[in-house]
C-alpha cells in the first residue's frame, strides 16, 4: 500500500505539471507577438505592426491590412511592402521618443547603378571599379568634386570643356559669341546657333572673317562691352569712373596690348590690358582674336553635343564626353553643351562627379544625374549611412502615475512590462525616428516567478493529499 500510495502522487504531480505546460504553451502561442515599432523623435505611440501570416491573427482574430489602411505614420507605412498584408497590436503603454544622441557618424557611399528592374548592376563609385552595362563595360577612372554648367531656365547657351587630356584636370566654361584661350597661340570661340542644321552649316561653311577685337569692362558696375577702339570711345561705369581708349598697340613679335584712360571717382589712372589675358588688378579685358594662331571653332544648336572645326581638319559632330584630336594629339574633352545654363566656376566641394571611361569615349557623370552608356542608362547616386545612435524613450501608463526609461543602443535589448524592444542596427532615418523590433512575452521573471510558487504550492498539496499513511498495530491486528 505505501508503494502504490507513492507512485499514486508522483503521478498526480506528473499530470498537474504537465496540464500546466499545455496551458503556459497555449498561451504563450495566443498571446506572443512579433513586430516593429516606428516612433518619430518627439511622438509617442501604443501600435506595434507585424506582416501578418494568413488572412488574421489569433489573439482576438486580427484583421490584416494593407500598409495604407494602418493607423501609423506615412514614414512608418513607406517602410512596409505595398503589396504586403499586416496586423497591429496595442501597446498597454505609450511608448515616446524624448531624443536621439548620435554614437558615430559614417561617410555616404556612392554607388554607380545601369540599367532598371531584374538586369540593374551597381558597383560602389571607387577609382578601379568596373561597371557592367549589357555588352558595354565602363571603368571608373576618378570621383572628383564637380566644376561645370547647372541647367537652369533663363540662364545663357554655354559650353564646358576639359583639359584631361593634356594633363591638366581644369574644366573651361565659355558662353555664346567669346573667345576662349587654350594656350598662348590657340583659342576656342563658341558659337550657339538657332537649330542642329544651322550648327553643322556654320562648320562647314567657307572661314569666315573673325570676328572684331573687342574690350570689355566690369569694373564698378554692370559690365559693358565695347567693340571701338577709336581714341576716347568708352563707357561711364555705374561707380563713376571712365574707361577710355587711349591707343592699341601692335608690334611684330608681341602680344597686342589696349591702353585705356581710367578717370573719376578720385582716379587719374592708364591702365594697359594685354590681349586675351586677364588683368592681375582690374576686371578688365582685352579680346583680339587675331592675335592668336590657330583657332577652333565650336558650333553647337542643341543640348550635348557640337559641331568642331579645326583648320586643315574638316568639321565633325562630337557628343559630350568625346574628345577632340587634331594630327593624333589630343586638344580638350567636350564635357557639356547647354542651352540655358548657370555656370558653377569653383569646383563644389558638396557635389561630386564621376569619371568613367569606356571604348575611348568619357563619361563625366554629376552626382544625381545620369548619363547614357551605349543605350543603358548610368546613375551615379549618394547614399546616405546611417548613423549609430543611442535612442532615450520613455514609456507612460494612462492609469497609472508613473513612467519607465529606456536607452536603447544598435542591437541593444529593453524590457517595458512583458515587452522586448531592441534597436534596429540600422536604418535610413535613425536621426529622425526610431525603429525598434518588439517582442512580447507573458513569461517575465516576475510572472515565471509567481507561477513557480504556485507550482511548488501546488506540489506540496498534492503530494500531502496523496502520501501513503502509516499503517499502526491495531490496523495490523
Amino acid at each position: 500500500m505505501k508503494r502504490k500510495g507513492v507512485i499514486r502522487a508522483y503521478l498526480n504531480m506528473l499530470y498537474l505539471a504537465g496540464l500546466f505546460g499545455l496551458f503556459a504553451a497555449a498561451y504563450s502561442s495566443i498571446t506572443a507577438f512579433d513586430g516593429e515599432v516606428y516612433i518619430p523623435q518627439g511622438s509617442a505611440t501604443h501600435t506595434v505592426v507585424a506582416e501578418a501570416a494568413g488572412g488574421a491573427a489569433l489573439g482576438g482574430m486580427r484583421m490584416a491590412l494593407p500598409p495604407d489602411l494602418l493607423e501609423i505614420p506615412t514614414a512608418a507605412q513607406r517602410r512596409l511592402d505595398t503589396e504586403g498584408s499586416y496586423v497591429t497590436t496595442r501597446l498597454p503603454f505609450a511608448l515616446g521618443l524624448e531624443s536621439v544622441e548620435v554614437l558615430r557618424e559614417y561617410p555616404p557611399t556612392f554607388l554607380l547603378e545601369a540599367g532598371r528592374g531584374d538586369s540593374a548592376q551597381s558597383v560602389e563609385a571607387v577609382e578601379g571599379a568596373v561597371l557592367r552595362a549589357g555588352q558595354a563595360e565602363a571603368r571608373v577612372e576618378a570621383v572628383r568634386p564637380w566644376m561645370g554648367l547647372l541647367r537652369r531656365p533663363g540662364g545663357r547657351p554655354m559650353a564646358a570643356i576639359g583639359l584631361e587630356q593634356t594633363g591638366a584636370r581644369s574644366v573651361l566654361l565659355v558662353e555664346d559669341g567669346r573667345w576662349l584661350p587654350l594656350d598662348s597661340g590657340t583659342a576656342l570661340r563658341f558659337r550657339w546657333c538657332k537649330s542642329a542644321d544651322q550648327a553643322e552649316a556654320a562648320a562647314k561653311a567657307p572661314d569666315e572673317d573673325l570676328e572684331q577685337a573687342s574690350w570689355t569692362v566690369a569694373e564698378g558696375g554692370t559690365p559693358v562691352r565695347m567693340n571701338s577702339f577709336t581714341p576716347g570711345a568708352g563707357a561711364e561705369m555705374d561707380d563713376g569712373r571712365t574707361w577710355a581708349v587711349e591707343r592699341v598697340e601692335r608690334r611684330e613679335g608681341q602680344t597686342p596690348r589696349l591702353v585705356l584712360k581710367v578717370t573719376g571717382a578720385g582716379q587719374d589712372e592708364t591702365v594697359v590690358v594685354e590681349a586675351n589675358e586677364p588683368h592681375p588688378k582690374y576686371a578688365v579685358r582685352f579680346d583680339d582674336p587675331g592675335a592668336f594662331e590657330f583657332v577652333i571653332g565650336l558650333y553647337a544648336g542643341e543640348d550635348g553635343a557640337a559641331w568642331v572645326r579645326i583648320p586643315g581638319i574638316a568639321p565633325a559632330r562630337y557628343a559630350e564626353g568625346q574628345v577632340v584630336e587634331a594630327a593624333g594629339q589630343p586638344l580638350f574633352t567636350l564635357r557639356q553643351v547647354v542651352r540655358s545654363a548657370l555656370p558653377v566656376t569653383e569646383p563644389d566641394r558638396e557635389v561630386l562627379e564621376a569619371v568613367l571611361s569606356s571604348g575611348g569615349k568619357r563619361l563625366y557623370i554629376r552626382e544625381g544625374e545620369a548619363a547614357d552608356l551605349d543605350g543603358a542608362r548610368v546613375l551615379f547616386r549618394r547614399v546616405p549611412v546611417a548613423p549609430d545612435v543611442r535612442y532615450h524613450l520613455v514609456a507612460r501608463w494612462r492609469d497609472k502615475q508613473t513612467e519607465q526609461q529606456l536607452e536603447l543602443a544598435p542591437d541593444e535589448t529593453g524590457r517595458v512590462g512583458a515587452w522586448y524592444f531592441t534597436a534596429a542596427a540600422k536604418h535610413p532615418d535613425a536621426e529622425r525616428a526610431a525603429v525598434l523590433s518588439a517582442h512580447f512575452n507573458p513569461f517575465t521573471p516576475d510572472r515565471v516567478g509567481l507561477a513557480l510558487v504556485v507550482a511548488a504550492a501546488i506540489a506540496v498539496l498534492t503530494w500531502v493529499r496523496f502520501r501513503p499513511m502509516p499503517v499502526s498495530d491495531t490496523d495490523e491486528d
